[in-house]
């Protein structure tokens, strides 16, 4: 091929095919339906050239850092909630795109769809660098993130008297996606190391967060959210901050969710006021066996989301609890049918969504349907309401329990 070509050999399908070619830094094209009769020898792909977001790593003497890992991260604005690993984040955990800084600490990341982005990068031996948010449509020039040593925050636990002040967990956040825990010594004593300048929040938490895992939800909230600073970390020094849990009251949910009898660990659990007062809001993710520990600071009524994945489909289930002070329980297990059918795709639109009543509450969810209408999928048992599209009229079907049942939509 010439300069500014390439080429690929790929065996021709028997049946109607669809191509899709792509370039980092370039548009990507798609051609078909196309019938293998009519194809020929070749296609060919012309690719226009996409804004980049170009910048520039380096340490804090002004010189360059190579191989450090530069990501775009959405941010999080207006009425959304975004919660991940349990804590509120500003922006997304994983980088829209990502890419690598060359050997003069200088980056270019194709940007395929435009909105507000953070420039967050990383590299051993450095606090994460992080500027924005920006606006970008078109490509941007010029952004240059700093990497520092980042600064310290240590502390102990405080407890009323008689209560073990080791092994508790402690978590840091400064609502960038990517909190982490510390356990704390005997004595009650933890330390985070490599932290970012700025605003830190720190809580007690139930559980750690284990390495590589990643659990997040979101949903509509009112208003700009307040995020609840501890304490303010600076570079190259020592932040003291003692968290005191000795006046806190003792509101604990422990509860434990299944799905036809089988736990889901990858379900996420998150508590908010009925009332509002989003600053209260917690959140964690099921473990092994399907349970989970939530502590509180006050009495009240909340409404619990357990959130998750049932095959490719999105479900909620949604409670209103009345916690008091002292040990709270809540236990769920949804049994499973299968519901199957066909929906008019150009008619009715391109998802189907699910509501059910429950006695505390109610299950949500939804899915995207083929091209072909064509669905089964495992939903709860029971009387559900199943709807094609944004606007179309319910239709109630009773799902049995291990069973399957056929409809048709809309």
């Amino acid at each position: 091929a010439e300069e500014g070509e390439a080429s690929v050999v790929i065996p021709l399908p028997a049946a109607p095919f669809e191509m899709t070619a792509a370039a980092e830094g370039f548009e990507q094209v798609q051609l078909g339906p196309l019938e293998p009769s009519e194809v020929g020898s070749a296609l060919t792909f012309e690719l226009a050239p996409l804004a980049g977001v170009r910048g520039r790593v380096t340490d804090p003497n002004g010189e360059p850092v190579a191989e450090a890992n530069v990501g775009l991260h959405e941010a999080i604005s207006g009425d959304s909630r975004l919660t991940v690993n349990g804590f509120p984040a500003r922006s997304s955990h994983g980088g829209r795109v990502e890419g690598k800084t060359d050997e003069d600490g200088r980056f270019s990341i194709t940007l395929r769809e435009p909105g507000e982005y953070y420039v967050r990068a990383t590299k051993a031996g450095f606090a994460p660098g992080e500027i924005g948010p920006f606006e970008l449509d078109a490509g941007a020039d010029g952004l240059d993130v700093s990497l520092f040593a980042g600064g310290v925050i240590e502390g102990k636990v405080l407890l009323s008297a008689g209560k073990s002040v080791a092994g508790i967990v402690v978590g840091a956040s400064r609502a960038d996606g990517y909190a982490s825990t510390t356990l704390t010594d005997a004595r009650g004593r933890y330390r985070f190391e490599r932290l970012t300048p700025g605003p830190w929040y720190l809580e007690r938490r139930s559980e750690e967060i284990r390495s590589g895992w990643v659990s997040s939800s979101s949903r509509r909230g009112e208003g700009p959210f307040e995020f609840p600073w501890s304490c303010e970390v600076h570079e190259g020094r020592t932040t003291r901050f003692d968290l005191d849990l000795t006046e806190a009251a003792s509101v604990v949910l422990a509860g434990r969710f299944t799905l036809a009898g089988r736990p889901h660990p990858n379900w996420q659990v998150e508590l908010s006021p009925a009332a509002g007062g989003e600053d209260a809001q917690v959140g964690t993710a099921l473990d092994s066996q399907g349970e989970f520990r939530i502590e509180l600071g006050s009495p009240g009524t909340y409404r619990l989301e357990v959130t998750g994945f049932i095959d490719s489909s999105h479900f909620t289930v949604h409670a209103d609890l009345e916690l008091e002070l002292g040990d709270n329980s809540w236990q769920r297990d949804i049994p499973l049918g299968i519901v199957e059918g066909h929906a008019s795709v150009a008619a009715g639109g391109d998802s189907v969504s699910l509501t059910a009543s429950q006695d505390d509450g109610s299950i949500s969810g939804f899915w995207t349907l083929g091209e072909d209408g064509y669905f089964k999928k495992r939903v709860p048992a029971g009387e559900v309401h199943l709807t094609q599209g944004s606007s179309g009229s319910p239709r109630t079907v009773e799902v049995p329990d291990g069973g399957e049942v056929s409809v048709d939509l809309p």
